[in-house]
């Protein structure tokens, strides 16, 4: 998909403004791991109020910077967002005759009483075109609110673009990639060429297709280091995206992305549990081969209006659709989604 702007004029945008967002610098984690060859940053912002890094990763210097910038200016938005309507409980919203959504729509392991006044943003259904009530705790990051720490914080289709349309877009394939993910269904894609020119001979690269709710591709990525000098660690990405070669590459950087955190010690929330070692590897049913080819990326791509009008008939056509609160919509759009049955 063709971007509304190239990376470097959002990050010129970004830099003229880091005192704005908090951000104290960013770090270039390129060279701690010398088998990729991609690039990789953190974006550091000492005063938050959840994680104080946020890494990125881009083919170019400019890529990478512009993704951890953006990683972390998400983050700043939903810890910064203020309720609309305050001390409010369910059974009142209910009364109220409004489009809401409820607590445990967004989440199955929470159970808020009816009787017990929450807060509340307004958002809008992206398809009804309608105004909806969403709880405040499920948008925002303040890790010193109380409510937002009980029911369990978490960025699933938090996203941000140079447009409404960008934003939306890479937050509904992340909350596809989660289900799919979350469900668990997958078989080994079978790579018969090395895939990417960023990894090295001596890394051992494995991909999966997940079942997906919208049939849009995801695709999981475990990289290991072959030498036995190595950790022997697993790291793992996920992607979605409409085209399953650029959901393999994408979910390949997000990987790579992993290790060099974990290797950099940035990322305060990535404990060991999140990965596993090689001697768990399970053996998988095999899907039919894909051939690694060299891209033209003109051909793959699709403009953003285009994508972003796939994903309304998508919806429509499994009865779905998106309520989004959006954080910010200026230079930058932030955004927040959440799917819901009609």
């Amino acid at each position: 998909m063709a971007r509304i702007k190239p990376s470097l004029e959002t990050v010129k945008y970004l830099l003229e403004n880091l005192d704005k967002f908090g951000i104290s610098r960013i770090s270039d984690l390129t060279y701690l791991d010398s088998s990729f060859k991609l690039f990789v940053y953190s974006a550091i912002r000492p005063s938050a109020k959840s994680l104080t890094s946020s890494m990125g990763k881009g083919i170019t210097i400019e890529d990478a910077k512009c993704s951890a910038l953006m990683e972390s200016v998400e983050t700043f938005y939903a810890e910064e967002v203020l309720p609309d309507v305050s001390n409010t409980s369910l059974k009142n919203i209910i009364s109220s005759n409004n489009y809401f959504i409820r607590p445990d729509q967004i989440s199955s392991l929470v159970s808020i009483s009816e009787e017990f006044p929450i807060d509340w943003c307004w958002g809008t259904l992206l398809n009804l075109q309608k105004e909806v009530l969403i709880p405040h705790c499920f948008l925002s990051l303040d890790s010193n609110n109380v409510m937002n720490r009980l029911v369990g914080q978490n960025s699933n289709g938090l996203a941000s673009g140079n447009s409404f349309e960008e934003a939306l877009i890479y937050s509904f394939w992340e909350l596809n990639e989660r289900i799919s993910v979350k469900n668990n269904k997958k078989s080994e894609v079978l790579v018969d060429k090395k895939f990417s020119f960023c990894i090295d001979d001596n890394i051992e690269c494995i991909f999966y297709l997940y079942e997906s709710p919208f049939c849009i591709p995801v695709v999981g990525c475990q990289i290991r280091n072959k030498s036995p000098l190595d950790i022997g660690k697993i790291f793992a990405g996920y992607a979605s995206h409409s085209n399953i070669y650029f959901a393999m590459e994408r979910a390949l950087f997000e990987a790579i992305q992993s290790k060099v955190g974990v290797i950099s010690g940035v990322r305060d929330d990535i404990t060991d549990e999140l990965y596993v070692r090689a001697s768990k590897k399970t053996k998988l049913k095999e899907s039919p081969r894909i051939e690694r080819m060299r891209l033209n990326y003109a051909l793959y791509e699709i403009s953003v209006s285009e994508e972003y009008k796939n994903i309304k008939n998508i919806l429509s056509q499994y009865k779905k659709d998106l309520a989004y609160y959006c954080y910010t919509q200026s230079e930058i759009t932030v955004l927040k989604s959440f799917l819901v049955d009609i």
